[in-house]
């Protein structure tokens, strides 16, 4: 077979397919009409991968207002629009996308993903061996951790079982996809696999310079495809550029901007993995300090939203709750104060049921499933602040979906507002920070005031989060009508379309 010949030790000619591309190909594979549902053989049995599962989690995001920690819209639903796009492939295809599912049908028990444990697993596999092919950084961990004799083994046997998942992948009809016509996908990736597998062994283990570890993503071509893009974006709407336009765009790429691709390229790019300018611009930007916002009570003849937040469902909670754990993340960054980094953080024990974070049902389900070690449980003072601070969210802007609100300070108002409902309820948000004496003074009024700025903080934190997120949503959902934009799939022709 040739994937057998192709990874043979004997044969020095070793078979390298992008695994980005794979990865798009692999996916515009399963969301086509014909392709909407396969089964894979999975630990002794036959599972079925159903692409209404995505479908359905967009539409109950959408529903909502709030995704359950994932990418997923409109625009990797309609992915015909976007055949080039591998950033939403690979968001696709995403451990993100799988403890979503995961999430309601195992926790929620909801009615429509009913069945989805094979997608679920699917999902994962192919996760998982994204990250082993995309390895950027000697200091990763776990999958995303290069290829070195110490994790070979391993990494070895987990593509490996990648690749019988692919190679077994059978239609309705019981026909194997890699005897099909839309095998491309299937086949591409597994020869990856094995070629990958085949390359690294001859680098870690040869007699002669052998190397410490591998990375994988060197070996894409994601480098060129970013440098294109960025030549492309030079020229404005001619994205065919001569000889003489791309000898002037690699002039201003070399003196006055930088090699990085944009938000819509067709490759992600990190940060750190930029090419700096030869010469550099840069101006700091000065914003107002958050304690210069002056909190003004509030009348007695304003309705109160305490009332409203019991009304929140398990769903909006767990969500809520993980944005609580990032906006914690982002506090203790910049908090000096040890006891307040202590007062805005929950110590999680080891049976999650036990411990109870809202006054009816355990919230931090979602955060539990996406936890691999490193994300921030928030004390149940900053929950309850972000839960106010979404309610006044509802009450100010997202109350007419049709429209976006026009006013002005939108995200001071909320602020102020957050701190007038919890201003006499202190104690019981952060009991812990009076107790201990975060600071050296005998003025309690100093007290108090770390307690205020921690409120503020949060308020201004998620508020921030919640508008750029909502703008976002409108815009998809309200200006583009859920329908995606056709640029990328006829560029020649969209020039005189306004997209």
């Amino acid at each position: 077979m040739s994937i057998q010949l192709l990874c043979s030790s004997s044969v020095h000619a070793i078979a390298l397919v992008i695994p980005w591309a794979v990865v798009s190909e692999f996916d515009a594979l399963c969301c086509r009409a014909e392709w909407k549902e396969f089964k894979f053989h999975y630990e002794g049995e036959d599972l079925s991968v159903k692409w209404k599962y995505f479908d359905e989690l967009n539409k109950l995001q959408e529903q909502k207002g709030l995704a359950l920690a994932n990418k997923l819209n409109s625009n990797h639903i309609q992915w015909d629009m976007h055949k080039m796009n591998v950033k939403l492939a690979a968001q696709t295809l995403s451990s993100s996308v799988a403890n979503a599912i995961e999430f309601l049908t195992v926790d929620l028990n909801h009615a429509d993903f009913k069945g989805s444990e094979g997608t679920v697993a699917f999902i994962r596999s192919i996760d998982m061996a994204f990250d082993i092919l995309n390895s950027r950084t000697p200091r990763a961990r776990g999958f995303k951790s290069p290829l070195s004799s110490k994790n070979i083994s391993m990494c070895e046997s987990s593509l490996k079982k990648t690749a019988n998942h692919l190679l077994s992948a059978k239609t309705l009809n019981d026909k194997k996809i890699i005897f099909s016509r839309r095998k491309t996908g299937f086949l591409c990736f597994a020869v990856s696999i094995k070629s990958i597998i085949s390359l690294a062994k001859e680098l870690i283990f040869r007699p002669i310079d052998p190397l410490k570890y591998v990375l994988t993503y060197r070996l894409s071509q994601d480098h060129l495809e970013v440098f294109f893009s960025c030549v492309r974006g030079r020229n404005g709407w001619n994205n065919n550029p001569n000889s003489l336009q791309f000898q002037h765009s690699l002039q201003k790429m070399l003196f006055s901007r930088e090699v990085k691709a944009s938000l819509k390229a067709n490759c992600v790019q990190y940060e750190h993995e930029a090419q700096t300018p030869l010469f550099t611009l840069k101006w700091s930007k000065h914003a107002a300090p958050l304690n210069t916002i002056n909190v003004e009570r509030r009348n007695d003849e304003e309705s109160s939203v305490l009332t409203d937040i019991e009304r929140m469902s398990l769903y909006s909670d767990n969500v809520l709750y993980y944005m609580a754990g990032f906006v914690c993340r982002k506090m203790m960054s910049s908090m000096t104060c040890p006891s307040c980094a202590l007062a805005i953080t929950s110590h999680i024990p080891q049976h999650l049921t036990e411990h109870k974070y809202s006054s009816s049902d355990n919230c931090a389900k979602l955060t539990e499933r996406k936890n691999n070690g490193g994300l921030v449980f928030a004390s149940n003072g900053i929950f309850q602040i972000v839960k106010i601070c979404e309610q006044l969210f509802k009450k100010f802007v997202f109350s007419n979906q049709a429209q976006i609100t026009s006013e002005q300070g939108v995200c001071k108002k909320i602020i102020i507002s957050c701190v007038n409902e919890v201003f006499d309820k202190t104690d019981k948000l952060f009991p812990s920070i009076k107790d201990r004496q975060c600071i050296a003074s005998e003025d309690p009024s100093h007290v108090d005031s770390h307690v205020m700025q921690i409120i503020k903080e949060a308020a201004k934190r998620y508020t921030l989060i919640r508008l750029q997120t909502y703008a976002k949503f409108f815009n998809r959902v309200v200006v583009n009508k859920k329908i995606a934009s056709v640029r990328h799939k006829m560029t020649k022709c969209i020039i005189f379309k306004n997209q």
